[in-house]
């Protein structure tokens, strides 16, 4: 090849390479440019070459491209990365149905950074054209970072695909780290842990350094050394938690070199007290059935069994002396310590003591836990969750587990209703065992029920899928019923009878046996003749829904329905199935038919006329691995029964009890795909009713229920609502409050129908929710919910 460069100006050149013949690995070359004039020197280029190969087919792999069409692509691993570029996830299979990205999180303890549900799977998106949206390598710091890729598959399974590389921030040489941060846990009483760094220079050339931290509990060795060319240095940085209370400690670790950019390592460190360590799963239950206002079992794990069992309590905030409390040994199971229980009786109603667990047998105690006793009298509150799930399942379906644990930790309750389904051992094998699965979710619900009792009915997944009955007996202390173990079982708390009802989940063969079909009749006509003012059952397989990953028990209705009609049951509680519904209150139920009362009210149930409202209340966390989503309705137009209906958030909800009325709130949260951090955890209203004698009102009702909207980023829609009496459906004169969402405009209101418009040319790619609310002369406010997906 030759040429000329004219006077003044240069000459692009192209270098062409044939990789048909070569094996994977790294390759190296040269050229030369020599000038025909001896003016000049000649000029060699050096050409290096990476040959990566190909993943077989099926196997996931991150790919990186330098162009918006993802042209000329590579896999994507250990690259040293600046400016713009196109990564994305190869192959495109039909199987998948969710691609997550988390940067530096291989534990997926965060959010994801990004979520795509349709191919192309692009880090950071995709236009309305097809082209990758560049993701600016700028915003990460100089240095070693992770790219961790989790695909979801429609079987339930997934995958997993990671790519290490490091990202150039300026002109200069820097150097590596490998892995870019460490984290260590430790007790006081350890050695001194450790974690080792490998460094290296992002050009492969020598480097001398010396490396320094600037915490005393933190050493680095070697602490100067040099780094051959084109090799590595492993650094072990020491953390001495001797000298350190329990807590959260952070570090950096500097290493400088004279012809590298200094590298800085993130070092953090847990110090976990004794206390801590060897006292968990601490939890609340009663093992009686009344008088549970004065009296509260404290259930614990201890990791050292050698420990004698002592639960100490006091009036909460109060200087006065502990009262101790003699525990005992609960055969639990569980493979590594023991499970202890104590009871604490004697207690005043309606108030808060603060407790502690003997931890050591030199007297060191847990931490301080704060409870609060039942009432004995109304008003009493109630949350009842279900399906809950384990936080950091590795399928991504605990979307809502953690903020849902954190609302009901937040809430004041007298007591906390748990409608089965907790741990899903059958699809979450972390731990290994079951044992340990269970042990995991105890640890997890600790921040709820260390505070209010939890009472647990059991579902599908308690009584089989791996999991057993006998083992969450043992770990949950609960009332004398019916059964060995206890399958149901009733208590009263300030008036107000609950009882729990084992139910079979097949839908098509399963039946209460007529024992447990006469121990519901008993508990119930006891409870009348006792004059009870409520009677709410709760068990975990729903008698009404429209749900199509766990259909309603047609036969357990046709059992049950007749039960609850003659004792003119208000309320039912029930889960199972992944999406909220309720049923209009309800009379002459049998397995096939029924008859709607309180004239089709939505929100004001009259109690007078005997009806029975169902209620569907689910996830509590967990999606289902049917569908790897909220459970889908089988029908678009609600079934008759159909008063409220939603399937678009995780639910819980709160049942307040006095002597003229129970009032039901349902409160919803997007959690992991919602827009924001405060959109994930905020608990939103979603649903309200009031049971009471004599109650009417006049109800608004909208056409649709609520409103679900898909929509591709940038784009526009609308919408038209109907608005009518829910008793003669004829249209109403309304107004509407403002919404409080920028992308929600409402318009054309008039007698009976309003539109509303979606703008989402300012939105990413995400959940959002709001509601606008609904106000007529002589009618209930009405709340409209909008969930939109862009």
């Amino acid at each position: 090849m030759s040429g000329t460069i004219p006077a003044s100006n240069s000459i692009d050149f192209s270098v062409s390479v044939d990789i048909s013949t070569l094996a994977e690995g790294q390759y190296s070359g040269s050229f030369s440019v020599t000038p025909s004039s001896t003016a000049y020197d000649a000029v060699l280029v050096s050409v290096s070459l990476s040959v990566s190969a190909a993943p077989p087919v099926g196997e996931y792999a991150n790919w990186i491209s330098t162009s918006s069409d993802r042209s000329n692509a590579i896999l994507f691993n250990s690259q040293v990365l600046s400016g713009n570029v196109y990564i994305f996830l190869l192959p495109e299979l039909a199987a998948i149905t969710r691609v997550e990205f988390f940067l530096d999180d291989p534990t997926f303890d965060q959010d994801p950074y990004k979520i795509e549900r349709n191919a192309p799977y692009d880090l950071q998106g995709t236009t309305n054209t097809g082209a990758a949206i560049p993701f600016d390598t700028s915003m990460l710091q100089q240095g070693s970072h992770l790219l961790t890729t989790r695909v979801i598959l429609s079987d339930g399974t997934f995958a997993l695909a990671s790519s290490s590389f490091s990202v150039s921030t300026g002109s200069s040489p820097f150097l590596i780290a490998t892995p870019s941060s460490v984290a260590l846990l430790a007790l006081p009483s350890d050695p001194p842990v450790s974690a080792f760094v490998e460094i290296s220079t992002s050009d492969g050339a020598i480097a001398s350094f010396t490396a320094t931290a600037d915490q005393t509990w933190i050493s680095v060795v070697p602490s100067a050394g040099s780094i051959n060319e084109n090799a590595v240095v492993a650094l072990e940085i020491i953390a001495d938690a001797s000298q350190l209370s329990a807590g959260s400690y952070t570090a950096v670790v500097s290493v400088d070199s004279s012809s590298h950019d200094t590298l800085l390592v993130q070092v953090s460190l847990t110090v976990v007290a004794d206390s801590q360590t060897f006292i968990t799963q601490v939890h609340l239950t009663w093992q009686q059935s009344t008088a549970l206002s004065n009296q509260i079992t404290v259930t614990y794990h201890s990791q050292d069994p050698t420990v004698p069992s002592v639960v100490e309590y006091r009036l909460a905030g109060s200087s006065s002396s502990w009262i101790a409390v003699q525990g005992a040994l609960r055969n639990s199971g569980t493979e590594q310590g023991e499970l202890f229980v104590a009871e604490l009786t004697n207690l005043s109603p309606d108030t808060e003591y603060e407790y502690r667990i003997l931890a050591s047998t030199s007297g060191t105690y847990s931490d301080v836990f704060v409870m609060k006793t039942a009432r004995s009298v109304f008003p009493l509150r109630a949350v009842f969750v279900s399906d809950t799930g384990l936080i950091g399942r590795l399928d991504g379906l605990d979307t809502g587990a953690l903020v849902i644990r954190d609302a009901l930790a937040d809430l004041d309750v007298d007591l906390v209703l748990l409608g089965g389904d907790y741990s899903y051992f059958n699809t979450d094998r972390r731990f290994e065992t079951f044992e340990n699965t269970m042990d995991e979710w105890f640890r997890q619900w600790q921040p709820v029920l260390s505070r209010r009792p939890g009472l647990p009915v059991w579902g599908n997944h308690e009584t089989g899928l791996g999991e057993n009955l006998g083992g969450w007996s043992q770990r949950f202390p609960v009332p004398p019923g019916l059964g060995n173990p206890t399958r149901q079982y009733s208590f009263d708390v300030a008036n107000v009878h609950f009882l729990t009802i084992f139910t079979p989940g097949n839908p098509d063969s399963g039946f209460l046996t007529d024992a447990e079909v006469q121990w519901v009749r008993n508990d119930i006509q006891n409870a009348r003749l006792a004059g009870t003012r409520w009677i709410v059952p709760y068990m975990h397989v729903p008698s009404f829904g429209d749900g199509t990953n766990h259909r309603a028990n047609q036969n357990v209705r046709g059992q049950l329905g007749p039960i609850f009609t003659e004792f003119e049951i208000p309320l039912v509680l029930t889960s199972h199935d992944q999406a909220y519904e309720r049923s209009l209150s309800l009379t002459d139920i049998t397995q096939n038919g029924f008859t709607i009362v309180s004239e089709g009210r939505r929100r004001c149930i009259n109690e007078s006329q005997g009806g029975v409202s169902y209620m569907k209340i689910s996830p509590g966390g967990k999606l289902s691995n049917r569908n790897l989503d909220f459970s889908e309705f089988g029908s678009s137009v609600p079934p008759a029964w159909t008063a409220f209906r939603a399937r678009e958030a995780h639910v819980f909800s709160i049942v307040e009890a006095d002597t003229n009325s129970l009032e039901i709130q349902t409160f919803g949260i997007l959690g992991r795909f919602a827009s924001d951090a405060q959109e994930r955890s905020t608990p939103f209203l979603l649903d309200t009713f009031r049971i009471a004698p004599g109650f009417s009102c006049q109800e608004l009702e909208t056409n649709p229920l609520y409103e679900t909207i898909s929509i591709q980023s940038g784009s526009t829609t609308s919408r038209t609502i109907q608005v009518f009496d829910n008793a003669s459906n004829s249209a109403v004169d309304f107004s509407i409050e403002p919404p409080n969402a920028s992308w929600l405009s409402v318009t054309n209101i008039q007698t009976g129908t309003f539109t509303i418009s979606i703008d989402a040319s300012e939105l990413q790619p995400a959940l959002y929710h709001t509601s606008i609310t609904l106000v007529a002369t002589n009618y209930q406010p009405e709340q409209f919910h909008i969930f939109l997906t862009v």
